[in-house]
């Protein structure tokens, strides 16, 4: 999305839908420039950022999007986590890659999205690499807030488990 455009949903209007309107759980997304692209939506959110981390423009991607919480300096912590392991989606540049909507967590401020990383073939990418979106809870708006490649001999980090997985 280019830094000007004004956020407007698909069907042009400007209505944010609740957190429930987006449990399509299990729903894999293919990873390309989403069009429409609505910033609202953190699906459409979620595919938006590994692509541009995967071109090596994370820099853009938080020009356009750094953060939604409230507290500045618990978001520029994630911006600065998104800023470092960003470029680690890079090695995906000429791979056909997808997101599968695992599980959406509650809190008070955002939800917290998270997806895994599948290749071509529908399979967890590496040790089961993932990534996470937060939505604010005040307005809507998504933004990257974690990365994790899991390469094959380092200890891997898990999704959390106790996630929301069905309506």
């Amino acid at each position: 999305m280019p830094a000007s455009a004004t956020p407007t949903a698909p069907s042009g209007l400007t209505v944010i839908e609740p957190d429930e309107a987006y449990y399509d759980f299990g729903v894999v997304l293919p990873v390309q420039m989403p069009d429409p692209f609505w910033r609202y939506d953190p699906h459409s959110v979620a595919v938006y950022s590994v692509q541009l981390c995967r071109q090596g423009d994370t820099a853009r991607l938080l020009e356009q999007l750094r953060y939604v919480e409230q507290d500045a300096a618990r978001g520029e912590a994630f911006a600065r986590f998104v800023e470092v392991f960003g470029p680690d989606l890079e090695r995906y540049q000429s791979t056909k890659i997808s997101l599968r909507f695992v599980g959406v967590r509650q809190g008070q401020e955002v939800s917290v999205w998270y997806y895994a990383l599948l290749d071509d073939q529908g399979q967890p990418l590496d040790d089961h690499s993932w990534l996470s979106v937060h939505r604010s809870k005040v307005d809507g708006r998504c933004a990257l807030a974690g990365v994790f490649v899991n390469e094959f001999g380092e200890q891997p980090v898990y999704m959390p488990e106790d996630l929301i997985t069905s309506r």
